[in-house]
């Protein structure tokens, strides 16, 4: 017999087979990319931010001017000459003040207009520095392209618009006239009239000048006046003129030893004094003009003492007594009056 080999065959195994990865949906992948140019974006734009500012610390950023003058680049100080040359002869013009009947143009010197330098560097400065991130990157990115004008911040000296206003209200002002006493051509206590006035409100009138100078061109400032009513009035004056009349009608005699001295009705009035108590008025005769008054009658009445001596003559000893001397007491003589 031949023999022969028998060949088992071989034996099934599972494997797992790795199948390569073809690839992820298109949308996903295309987003992971954008989402990576983003942040690559973020990072140069941090970066070019970071540098940009860097670059420019303490001075201005490109693209800002003032009157076509460029900053860009410029530190506090050159920046501040720049902005000074720049503005030279600026602001100019009239502004016109109206009201009243009347016209009044003031110049820029008349106001003391002038730039504020420091106010205008500050806001050249201020140009991509608000502190938004975003907006500040959009600025400095913009200025790269386009320019940043910066208007020059005016001022006003207040110590000359005062002195326009106060011309101005010199001008027009009609002030109110104050009821009083006064004498007749026969020295009689009268009352005067009172009126009312038109003044300036100076307030709102530097108010609008300050207003109408701040911009260029300058403004127009409109002048506003109100009616000024009297302090006093006839009818306040009517309880006071009586009183006034009882202190002054009748004559006053004054007397001092063997003298006389008589304050008549017209020098009663010459002493009669309007005093002001708040709303009420009162009439009485001045201490102070009594005692201007009262001064030569002092004199007057003066003596000094005169001690007692012997003395001897001819006719034998002879003895003089001691003299008092006299003063006026001015005080108690103004009381006496009063």
């Amino acid at each position: 017999m031949q023999g022969s080999n028998i060949v088992k065959p071989p034996v099934a195994r599972a494997t797992h087979i790795h199948v390569p990865d073809q690839g992820q949906p298109p949308a996903r992948a295309a987003m992971r990319l954008a989402l990576l140019g983003v942040a690559v974006l973020l990072v140069l734009s941090i970066g070019l931010f970071t540098w940009y500012n860097l670059a420019h610390n303490g001075r201005v950023y490109n693209g800002v001017s003032v009157l076509g003058r460029e900053l860009s680049g410029l530190s506090h100080d050159e920046a501040a000459a720049a902005i000074t040359e720049a503005t030279t002869g600026y602001p100019a013009g009239n502004v016109t003040v109206s009201g009243a009947g009347h016209t009044w143009q003031l110049s820029a010197s008349d106001l003391g207009a002038s730039v504020d330098v420091q106010r205008t560097l500050d806001a050249a400065l201020q140009v991509g520095r608000n502190g938004n991130f975003v907006q500040d990157l959009g600025t400095q990115l913009g200025s790269i392209v386009g320019t940043t004008q910066i208007v020059p911040v005016i001022r006003t000296d207040p110590a000359q618009v005062d002195r326009a206003v106060a011309q101005i209200a010199g001008e027009v002002d009609q002030v109110a006239v104050d009821s009083a006493l006064d004498k007749d051509t026969d020295g009689k206590i009268i009352v005067t009239p009172s009126s009312s006035g038109t003044v300036v409100d100076r307030q709102a009138l530097t108010a609008s000048l300050t207003q109408a100078a701040s911009s260029q061109p300058f403004g127009a400032a409109s002048l506003v006046t109100e009616v000024q009513a009297p302090k006093v009035t006839e009818a306040d004056l009517e309880g006071t003129k009586a009183q006034a009349l009882s202190l002054t009608e009748q004559p006053i005699t004054l007397s001092a030893s063997d003298q006389t001295w008589t304050l008549e009705p017209a020098d009663l009035r010459n002493l009669l004094s309007i005093d002001h108590n708040g709303d009420t008025l009162s009439a009485a005769l001045s201490s102070d003009k009594l005692a201007s008054y009262l001064a030569p009658i002092a004199q007057a009445v003066h003596a000094d003492p005169e001690d007692a001596s012997v003395s001897i003559t001819s006719d034998g000893v002879v003895l003089q007594e001691e003299k008092a001397g006299a003063e006026l007491d001015t005080q108690a003589a103004i009381a006496a009056i009063q």
